[in-house]
């Protein structure tokens, strides 16, 4: 039996391995912001995980961090079917009392950049609100918010 020389979150870690952190741990409100990039399809389950942490730690209903969940596997999906490259950045916002999850999708060098923006606009309807701030040649960049209720 190989001794163990550090506790993680789970108990133990091997000796000279580094503790493993999920994604909930490096997760930090200090900034209130992550960035997931989106280059495949292995960033859809990352972003997605992403999406649900903040929207649980949001205090968001079980129904709604599930809502979320999906919009945000659909929008990453879109990401690397429309694009090279691409990235979902995810916000804590506040309107007065109001809190909620901000995702700024940015999609860079789009091969089909108008069944795109259809598709985000439809995803973006399940949102409380919608925005496509640029649509470029270059790549989109569209702006979704979930307010908490």
């Amino acid at each position: 039996m190989k001794k163990r020389d550090r506790k993680s979150a789970d108990g133990f870690t091997l000796h000279g391995l580094p503790p493993r952190k999920s994604h909930l741990q490096l997760l930090t409100f200090q900034r209130g912001e992550a960035r997931v990039p989106i280059n495949g399809s292995s960033d859809i389950v990352a972003a997605r995980k992403m999406g649900t942490q903040f929207a649980s730690r949001l205090g968001f209903s079980a129904t709604e961090v599930a809502l979320i969940a999906a919009i945000v596997s659909e929008v990453a999906r879109i990401i690397t079917h429309g694009a090279d490259r691409g990235s979902l950045t995810f916000s804590v916002v506040e309107n007065g009392a109001r809190r909620g999850l901000e995702v700024v999708v940015r999609q860079g060098m789009p091969s089909r950049a108008e069944p795109a923006a259809d598709e985000l606009s439809l995803v973006g309807k399940l949102m409380d609100e919608f925005t496509i701030v640029s649509a470029e040649e270059n790549g989109m960049t569209v702006r979704l918010k979930k307010w908490r209720q």
